[in-house]
């Protein structure tokens, strides 16, 4: 197992490269440099990620954009290089591309399919609302989207990728809309998040609770008549802790953030890395484009090697010192339902990686009055439970529950990924401080 002052890494964010070809107006990574990747260095990023993943076996690779599809040869090399490590190694590696979806052509997803990648489509809804997702020419990206949905449903209906989309305050009238738009072309785990640092007022909030409160209506009544395939992820873990805290009352302790006074977070930094087109080290992608200029959090390079002494403040975020920004969520009443910390955009908004945006406390209440609207109904029901626990199944997130014939390949391969990821569960993850 690792240590915390080697921790083993675990999941790699590499950046294929940095050119896009669509021109969102809220995207994190607006200075954009447009270069991509060198193929050396990119072997450099995933020998590295294999070299100080410690007794890890199931690793991870992200592979970045930009559009990553806009250099599908090079990312084919970069995924055969990390297959090839993996089986000289022993080791599984698990592939996943954040995409916009705009660039899957058949060829593109049957090579998915066959390597198991694990697509994220950055989609945001019907036409007025995906306006703001611009092509270079100016444009309006639906009609590429609308074009690829169904084939993407069509090749990919064993492992069917989320769609997660980001809502703004102009938007936020259309959430109940969109999201069945995507019900009815076949998607079944739909993420819908908000772009905090835009300007949420107080009409714009409560449009965007009263459109997550008429989801919820139709997801009670989707779970009283046994329809257990549908999955809102901003929502899965509201529900989960919610159902703990009723239902076992005796662990409630371990669900509340001021019970340890600790700030759970994605591991950036810590057993996940990034690493640039240039070859340089962050705690994680947004890292890349949010400290491009202060170099704050550069944690090295793929020539000099990670500063490790650098790691060491990102493995465990403690706030038992009550001056310490970030004080606030352990004495907030909903802590263990909140789940929306990021140490990137923390610093974005404020310099420091534990100060949240006020923004995101008035959002996330928004979905827990949707989530307890949920729960009231619905938590002494059985189906509720059957529900929970198949999001809870490793790999539920990326599958959206849909289970192959029991007869044919795709059965065996997914039995061999739960597996798999049951025992990096079991085994990859470092004992707690």
């Amino acid at each position: 197992m690792d240590t915390r002052e080697n921790p083993a890494v675990g999941h790699l964010a590499l950046f294929v490269t940095e050119n896009c070809n669509l021109r969102c107006e809220y995207c994190f990574a607006s200075n954009m440099i447009k270069k991509n990747i060198s193929i050396e260095n990119g072997r450099k990023a995933i020998d590295f990620l294999f070299d100080h993943s410690g007794k890890r076996k199931q690793l991870g690779i992200t592979l970045w954009g930009g559009e990553a599809f806009m250099r599908f040869p090079l990312m084919k090399r970069l995924v055969a290089h990390a297959e090839k490590k993996a089986k000289e190694t022993g080791k599984r590696v698990t592939f996943s591309v954040p995409t916009n979806a705009t660039l899957l052509s058949d060829r593109v997803l049957d090579y998915v399919r066959e390597h198991k990648i694990r697509l994220s489509l950055s989609i945001d809804g019907m036409a007025d609302t995906q306006a703001r997702r611009k092509t270079v020419a100016g444009g309006n990206s639906f009609p590429l989207v609308e074009k690829v949905l169904p084939r993407v449903v069509q090749k990919l209906r064993d492992y069917l990728p989320p769609v997660r989309m980001t809502v703004t305050p102009s938007a936020a009238a259309n959430l109940y809309r969109d999201v069945n738009f995507f019900l009815n072309a076949g998607i079944k785990n739909i993420n819908f998040f908000t772009a905090p640092e835009l300007d949420w007022d107080a009409k714009s909030l409560k449009t965007f609770k009263d459109q997550q409160l008429r989801l919820a209506d139709d997801f009670i009544q989707r779970i009283e008549e046994g329809n257990l395939s549908i999955q809102f992820g901003s929502w899965s873990s509201v529900l989960r802790n919610l159902y703990r805290m009723h239902h076992h009352p005796e662990k409630a302790g371990t669900l509340a953030r001021k019970s340890n006074d600790k700030m759970g977070h994605c591991g950036f930094g810590d057993t996940m890395l990034a690493v640039s087109v240039d070859g340089e080290f962050y705690p994680c992608h947004r890292f890349v484009f949010y400290d491009r200029d202060k170099k704050n959090h550069l944690l090295g390079n793929l020539e000099s090697g990670l500063i490790r002494e650098k790691t060491e403040q990102y493995g465990n975020i403690y706030h038992s010192d009550p001056e310490v920004e970030g004080r606030k969520c352990m004495d907030c009443d909903i802590a263990f339902a909140c789940r929306t910390f990021c140490g990137a955009a923390n610093y974005d908004y404020s310099g420091c990686t534990t100060d949240i945006h006020p923004n995101v406390c008035k959002v996330v209440k928004t979905t827990y009055t949707a989530c307890t609207a949920v729960f009231s109904a619905l938590k002494d029901h059985e189906n509720f439970k059957k529900y929970l626990q198949r999001i809870s199944q490793p790999g539920a997130h990326a599958r959206a529950f849909v289970i192959p014939d029991p007869h044919s390949d795709a059965y065996e391969d997914l039995l061999d990924d739960l597996a798999g990821e049951a025992e990096g569960l079991l085994k990859g993850l470092h004992p707690p401080s």
